[in-house]
């Protein structure tokens, strides 16, 4: 979490409300997790892993302090709320 919370600090500096992370290889960067089917929502308040449900287990047991997302592979429909 320490990449996030560096991330989230430059935030507010640069009036950015969220970031939208969908290149495996930044979002194992932040997280430490890869998967090819993943996708990283960061806002200053929640961080949501967006995830294939085929991951989910193992992210389960590598991931703190992130909320996971499963998506069947619609990131743009789960990341929406559908």
């Amino acid at each position: 979490m320490h990449r996030i919370n560096e991330l989230i600090k430059k935030f507010e500096k640069n009036n950015i409300d969220a970031l939208l992370v969908t290149k495996p290889e930044d979002v194992f960067y932040l997280t430490s997790f890869y998967a090819e089917k993943i996708a990283l929502v960061v806002n200053p308040k929640k961080c949501f892993l967006v995830i294939d449900f085929v991951y989910a287990e193992a992210a389960a047991k590598h991931i703190r302090g992130f909320n996971l997302l499963l998506t069947d592979g619609n990131f743009a429909k789960t990341i929406a709320g559908g």
